[in-house]
């Protein structure tokens, strides 16, 4: 199996344009420009349609990144020596009689 038809069997809809549709934009792309100041969605869709005229529209584009952040697995990572602090995570719980 080539790199190609796996690509198209793990991502069908990514990868399966319309004929004469535009391809779907790179996303990690889209979410970094999302992180810089002043960038919005509709910005980045306005410069999605520029380059792609018959692409998507708006409400498309927002619901497609949505649902690709949504698979974004958010880690945040802390780094310290071994004894230099102490974390706790508190849970309240029910008090059992």
């Amino acid at each position: 199996m080539t790199e190609n038809q796996l690509q198209g069997l793990l991502f069908p809809e990514e990868t399966k344009a319309s004929p004469g549709q535009a391809p779907a934009p790179d996303w990690n792309v889209v979410h970094k420009e999302l992180q810089r100041k002043d960038v919005s969605l509709a910005l980045l869709w306005d410069e999605y349609k520029q380059a792609h005229p018959n692409g998507y529209r708006y409400s498309w584009f927002c619901q497609k990144y949505r649902t690709w952040r949504g698979k974004l697995d958010l880690v945040m990572r802390q780094t310290h020596r071994a004894g230099e602090k102490l974390l706790l995570d508190f849970k309240r719980s029910a008090r059992v009689s």
